[in-house]
């Protein structure tokens, strides 16, 4: 098992960001990924799996990357 370490930022953001697309849509899960541990840092993604219209669809957005490091 891999551990993954948030901040309070990441942490805020990926409540955000679920608390709007909540309002647009049923929600259905968050994935979060870390990519790139080099040992300097990691990329922080989130991935939404969103049912809007009976459509369903993912939206990745990145919470951290290097500008955070």
């Amino acid at each position: 098992m891999k551990t993954i370490r948030l901040c309070r930022r990441e942490i805020d953001r990926i409540k955000e960001l679920f608390d709007e697309l909540h309002e647009t849509g049923d929600f259905g899960s968050v994935v979060l990924a870390q990519h790139g541990d080099n040992g300097i840092g990691t990329v922080l993604t989130a991935t939404f799996v969103v049912t809007h219209k009976d459509v369903e669809g993912e939206f990745t957005v990145t919470i951290s990357d290097e500008d955070n490091w």
